[in-house]
């Protein structure tokens, strides 16, 4: 799998949009996205999309992986969704905790155009604070209809003899 947050090259900082603060250190190792808990019920919550550039071929990436990484405790619940190369919208996790370590496996892997990531509320023991979360994603080299890993046929071979 490659890592589609860890550079400015991989994963440009203007296509990742949020709905309130900055999305500046949101990738894996720094400081995190830090929007304010919402104190009120009316007040919308935060919201983070990733918009994946396509690919040199035109294709996407084929998703495998998505880390939301909760540095200070304070995220409760989350809603992550994809939108696929065909504009079709996948639900992975539906306004419930993140799963241990944050790390949510699509299978299978997801030719994603976009990824949201929806801080729906704060753990039970937060009040007035701020979120702090980072995000990684990864994609696998297998896309839709072929291959584009290289094969390890030969590698192997050699193993064996």
């Amino acid at each position: 799998m490659f890592d589609l947050m860890s550079t400015e090259a991989s994963q440009p900082l203007d296509d990742i949009t949020v709905n309130t603060g900055s999305p500046e250190n949101v990738r894996p190792g720094e400081s995190g996205w830090t929007p304010a808990v919402p104190t009120d019920d009316t007040l919308t919550s935060p919201e983070l999309t990733i918009n994946l550039p396509p690919m040199d071929d035109g294709s996407y990436p084929n998703v495998a992986q998505i880390t939301v990484d909760d540095l200070n405790g304070k995220t409760g619940s989350v809603t992550v969704r994809v939108t696929d190369s065909d504009g079709e919208e996948q639900i992975l996790v539906d306004n419930e905790p993140l799963p241990e370590g944050g790390v949510i496996d699509v299978t299978p892997a997801i030719s994603a155009t976009t990824i949201t990531v929806t801080l729906e509320s704060p753990s039970e023991d937060v009040q007035e604070e701020n979120y702090a979360i980072t995000v990684d994603v990864k994609a696998c080299e297998e896309y839709p209809g072929k291959l584009r890993m290289v094969t390890r046929y030969h590698a192997i071979q050699r193993f064996y003899n």
